[in-house]
């Protein structure tokens, strides 16, 4: 029984030697065949009445498909037409049983064969959501969401596979030499994505994740880029303080700004909270900042505040 997929070859093969002739020149289709073999060849998926009957045209062909090299014996077996196989279709069944594949850029859908333990695992998921209507789960894509599927055996899409890749290769390729902390795979991503960014970046990961230590990992990573200027609501100051003598191993000094009459700024690493920097910040743009580290960065979400002019 012929398979569709030598079909599609041979249909293909007829469609880029056919030069356009108005007559039988032996050369791709006859000039009655032309337009729905060409169409044919453009094509990636067939309906089965496609294939019936593009077997049923190429007997035509016989001579220049020999010619060509194809297996005239297996492609014309004496079958009945209606004996097509479809090999890859079934695989590709069987395949699609679990997938995931990308919604949008911040969310990933879930479709599977019901199994208990498969369920749990989807419920550890950031951002899972099962929809009743169409009964399937969606989550929020990050990397670590993507291989824990992955390795429970689900066909992940091309565009999850290679964020799942970059995020790998970010996780494996970042070193932050000196840094007193060890940092977590996930924060060694993050901070490979401020790396990848040239240090615009968003760092979006949930409360206590430490976000904080992966910003003052990248000021580690680049201790030229100096003065450095902490932006935080007034209770994180000490914090932050804390946070940057224990992680960095740079001879960084770091400064607490205070109050609203400005003073001068004598150290590398400022910190300054929200509310008096509207005081300070001509004092500021005098040092050259190289460097401005956000925190609870919604503080400034409203383009006409005077915090966030």
């Amino acid at each position: 029984m012929p398979d569709v997929r030598m079909i599609q070859q041979a249909i293909r093969y007829l469609a880029s030697r056919c030069d356009g002739a108005m007559s039988e020149d032996g050369c791709g289709f006859n000039k009655m065949d032309a337009g729905f073999g060409k169409s044919l060849a453009e094509q990636e998926r067939w309906t089965k009445a496609q294939a019936k009957a593009a077997l049923k045209m190429l007997k035509k062909y016989q001579g220049q498909l020999q010619a060509g090299g194809f297996d005239i014996e297996r492609l014309f077996d004496g079958s009945e037409i209606s004996e097509i196989t479809y090999p890859h279709l079934q695989q590709e069944k069987v395949k699609q049983t679990n997938v995931v594949k990308k919604v949008d850029d911040r969310t990933m859908e879930i479709r599977y064969k019901f199994d208990p333990e498969i369920l749990q695992l989807i419920k550890t998921l950031p951002g899972r959501r099962f929809h009743p209507d169409k009964k399937y789960w969606t989550a929020t894509i990050t990397s670590g969401s993507i291989k824990k599927l992955k390795d429970a055996g689900f066909i992940i899409d091309a565009e999850l596979e290679e964020l799942l890749h970059q995020a790998e290769e970010m996780e494996k390729g970042i070193e932050v030499p000196g840094l007193k902390k060890q940092l977590f795979p996930f924060q060694k991503e993050g901070v490979a994505f401020i790396e990848k960014k040239d240090g615009r970046a968003l760092i979006a990961d949930e409360m206590g994740l430490g976000k904080t230590i992966q910003a003052a990992a990248w000021l580690q990573l680049h201790p030229e880029k100096r003065p450095a200027i902490i932006l935080c609501p007034a209770s994180l100051k000490l914090n932050w303080a804390k946070e940057l003598r224990d992680t960095l191993s740079t001879k960084d000094k770091v400064q607490i700004l205070q109050g609203t009459k400005p003073y001068p700024i004598t150290e590398d690493i400022i910190i300054i909270n929200y509310d008096i920097l509207n005081n300070w910040v001509e004092t500021l743009q005098a040092i050259n900042p190289q460097v401005l580290i956000i925190d609870e960065a919604h503080y400034v979400k409203n383009s006409s505040a005077i915090r966030t002019k």
